[in-house]
């Protein structure tokens, strides 16, 4: 038997999120997952904090990854909304 005692890697360009206020947002989208012995799917993946997309701040998320030896990880980020980008004319 193979005995897999590693956990998931989470991947991200950064700890801090920018979105505009009243953008869609998919916190899937801001990180890659990988593991050595599992193809870790969405359902593998926990995020734990809310991100109110219509109210400008500053919120904390949780990504917790486990594979299925039940190996985990977890990495903190803050997605900040922000107001809209005015473009520059």
């Amino acid at each position: 038997d193979i005995v897999d005692t590693t956990a998931p890697e989470i991947v991200s360009s950064s700890n801090k999120i920018t979105i505009e206020v009243n953008s869609p947002f998919n916190a899937l989208n801001y990180i890659t997952v990988t593991d050595n012995y599992d193809e870790i799917t969405d359902d593998m993946i926990t995020i734990d904090g809310e991100v109110d997309t219509a109210t400008i701040g500053e919120y904390p998320i949780t990504y917790t990854a486990t594979d299925s030896s039940g190996n985990s990880t977890s990495v903190n980020k803050t997605v900040i909304v922000s107001e809209k980008m005015t473009p520059l004319n």
